[in-house]
């Protein structure tokens, strides 16, 4: 905020001599957002602890919501949030604030079967809004979490062949996400 660039400028910060665009760097525009005022009243080391912390605990709660829907036990799902939040891929990624943020894909899949569940437009927005969260958090797991969804998606398609509006759902979804991202994609 005290320094006003572009967010894809060319910098020579990286891959010195030659430089590289900042349009395919992991900028974690999400973590960026929520680091902000964080930043700015504690300093970049508490803001950054605090994400990272808060990234154990919204793992294992969001991890948590989806199991518990795929067992009979809320122990089990709680065992399930325990074990993907302390797994040793976000350990190994906890120096990397965009890979630290793995609490988005368990909601995301979590809010794509609600809506294969029930379609709704309310549930097929957040859950666009959702994945374009998980794209803002790193494109890996947004083109993996997209990946998932589209296959939803076509089953979602074929258990609702004979119904209309099947495909204005899946508009809704997938439109929702597109908007958000679209800003990002297009300098890239």
């Amino acid at each position: 905020l005290t320094h006003p660039t572009e967010p894809f400028f060319r910098t020579e910060t990286l891959l010195f001599p030659l430089g590289a665009g900042l349009e395919v760097q992991p900028l974690s525009p999400l973590q960026g957002v929520l680091a902000a005022p964080l930043t700015l009243t504690l300093g970049p080391l508490v803001a950054y602890n605090v994400l990272a912390l808060f990234s154990f605990w919204f793992a294992g709660w969001m991890t948590f919501l989806w199991a518990r829907r795929h067992t009979a036990s809320a122990l089990a799902a709680c065992l399930a949030g325990v074990v993907y939040s302390f797994a040793p891929h976000h350990f190994t990624y906890l120096p990397q604030l965009n890979l630290v943020q793995i609490g988005v894909v368990p909601l995301y899949l979590w809010c794509a079967e609600r809506l294969t569940e029930r379609p709704t437009r309310a549930r097929a927005l957040v859950a666009g809004l959702v994945l374009a969260a998980v794209g803002l958090c790193d494109w890996y797991y947004g083109l993996a979490a997209g990946a998932v969804g589209l296959v939803l998606a076509a089953l979602r398609e074929r258990a609702a062949a004979e119904k209309r509006g099947a495909l204005v759902l899946e508009l809704w979804h997938f439109g929702a996400c597109l908007v958000v991202l679209l800003p990002v994609v297009v300098p890239m």
